[in-house]
């Protein structure tokens, strides 16, 4: 605007040297002429001096020319001026229309201090974005408040009506004036309404507040009387020096009246679409380093802590922190949500993990590993609890190829069996018990009682217990009472022996009792389906038969599968 108005001066310059030129050639024109005719007694010098007179009257002429197109330059030059800086100034109020209010801080600060006792460091860094706005700078714009931040002068008096199209509208009779709203100089504002006056010369303007009093900021029309003609008017405004606040004046059309509504001021030379949204908006975004160190040598204490926090408005803030000091130490992550996730190329991240309100979930089954065996917690394939080798995953998992399963139907599996399903006691607890059923002596072996297994899958495993007892009707021949004899005791599948012990028999009064130690490493079954395990005893003692028909035996025996 500096360099249009200065090539506006130079042009109007540029015109009236143009103008004294022309004048001055006209002056010396005439002054030819009165030489030429006095001078009529000596032809030869009013020739000379008529000459003369026409050679400077061109020239005259001529510089009046160039000085005209000087001008006209001037003036071009001026408008072309004018319109760029106009141009600049609406690209730059655009602009501020958009930003509205923003800010941007960063704080770093660093304090140490130290004495005979104590030393202490902190470090605290901050980084800040704020958006800072109020998108409509009126309150209550269209009644929906009732007359809540106006007042009304005029009669009849103004009022609130419900309209058809628009909604609650003013409908104002004499004028009506807003609350006085901060501003400051420099500031831009646009004024936009509706109205639909009755009458000729209603309008809406702002005034801006200064210390001299009220300054006219921007005068807008409502426009021509029709009955129900609606329309939308605005325009821009600049707070002159001195601002310190902007009022609103709505007039009504001499002897009618003005329906307005929509009234909004916004910052910025754009006006922009009505919103009834007054209320101060602030978007903030924050991050905070936090570091501190202190030594504390009368006390003998000893701290060190960092916390990082990110925060933005309207969420809760999200943080880590370690802490260690001479009373304990932690490591913390706290936000509405804590995820532990595995990042994976080329995709989102997967999550593992998850703590919300207080509660830890976890999309994905959880495995513990411990000596070859794996515990699954589910759900998956029909169960939500498995256990077995931690050869298989929660994917080949099943209620049935592992030790132990707790299905999803609510039953128990051992193995491949059901528990208290129909199948069989293929993990349970079994006694070998029963009868000798005769004598014996040296190497020949009796029977000593039987149990079976049900329902077994391929393979698996035997354990033997340490200890059982025979007792109840036992004799040992030729003995008398605190006698005791030696001999063994196995069990067997079948023909094949699957175990071998010691059986040590003591004579009390006229029956005898025995202990059976057999070991308890555990034997490969390599069995399908039912499974019978025979004990049997024998004496080792020369010339002691051990028996007796009413002989009872016990001892026990568990299956597992193998892996």
């Amino acid at each position: 605007q500096v360099s249009a108005t200065a090539a506006r001066d130079a042009a109007v310059s540029a015109k009236d040297g143009a103008e004294t030129a022309r004048g001055q050639a006209q002056s010396s024109a005439t002054a030819a002429a009165t030489s030429a005719s006095s001078a009529a007694a000596s032809a030869t010098t009013a020739g000379e001096k008529a000459t003369a007179a026409s050679g400077s009257a061109v020239t005259a002429a001529t510089k009046a020319g160039e000085a005209l197109s000087y001008a006209y330059d001037a003036a071009t030059s001026a408008a072309n001026a004018q319109g760029a800086a106009e141009s600049i100034a609406t690209s730059i109020e655009g602009l501020e229309a958009r930003t509205a209010h923003t800010e941007a801080d960063i704080i770093d600060l660093e304090n140490a201090l130290a004495n005979e006792t104590m030393a202490r460091a902190e470090a605290v860094g901050q980084l800040t974005a704020r958006s800072i706005h109020k998108t409509n700078l009126i309150d209550n714009p269209s009644g929906a408040g009732a007359f809540r931040g106006w007042s009304k002068e005029g009669s009849p008096a103004s009022y609130v009506d419900d309209d058809r199209l628009a909604g609650r509208i003013f409908v104002v009779y004499g004028y009506m004036v807003s609350q006085v709203y901060p501003a400051a100089p420099g500031d831009q504002h646009s004024l936009g309404f509706m109205a639909s006056p009755v009458g000729d010369g209603g309008h809406v303007r702002l005034q801006y507040v200064t210390p001299g009093g009220l300054v006219e900021g921007v005068y807008v029309d409502a426009g021509g009387g029709a009955i129900d003609e609606r329309r939308r008017s605005s325009a821009p405004s600049t707070a002159p020096a001195g601002t310190t606040g902007f009022r609103l004046v709505v007039a009504a059309p001499a002897g009618g009246l003005l329906p307005v509504w929509g009234i909004k001021v916004n910052f910025g030379s754009v006006a922009a679409d009505f919103s009834d949204d007054y209320s101060t908006t602030v978007l903030a975004a924050t991050v905070t380093d936090q570091s501190l160190a202190i030594v504390d040598l009368e006390n003998q204490q000893r701290l060190a802590s960092f916390r990082k926090i990110a925060e933005a408005s309207g969420a809760a803030p999200a943080y880590y922190e370690f802490v260690s000091s001479t009373s304990g130490g932690y490591a913390a992550i706290a936000a509405p949500l804590v995820a532990l996730l595995n990042s994976i190329p080329g995709g989102d991240p997967l999550v593992a993990m998850q703590a919300i309100a207080g509660e830890v979930f976890f999309p994905r089954p959880v495995y513990v590993d411990l000596g070859g065996r794996r515990l699954i917690v589910g759900p998956g394939n029909g169960w939500v609890l498995w256990f077995g080798p931690d050869t298989i995953n929660a994917e080949g998992a099943t209620r049935t190829n592992g030790y132990f399963a707790l299905g999803t139907d609510g039953k128990v599996y051992y193995g491949s069996a059901e528990l208290g399903g129909g199948g069989g006691d293929s993990a349970l607890r079994s006694t070998i018990g029963g009868s000798a059923g005769a004598a014996t002596h040296g190497a020949t072996w009796v029977n000593a009682g039987t149990t079976t297994f049900s329902n077994l899958p391929a393979g698996g495993t035997i354990k033997i217990f340490a200890s059982g007892n025979a007792q109840g009707g036992m004799t040992v021949e030729g003995s008398g009472l605190g006698t005791t004899v030696n001999g063994e005791a196995r069990v067997l599948r079948g023909t094949t022996v699957l175990a071998t012990g010691q059986l040590i028999a003591s004579v009390a009064g006229g029956d005898a009792s025995a202990s059976i130690l057999i070991p308890t490493t555990p034997i490969n079954a390599g069995a399908t389906g039912a499974v019978t395990l025979t004990m049997q005893i024998r004496s080792t003692t020369a010339n002691k038969d051990i028996g007796g028909t009413g002989m009872t035996t016990q001892i026990y025996a568990e299956w597992t599968k193998n892996g």
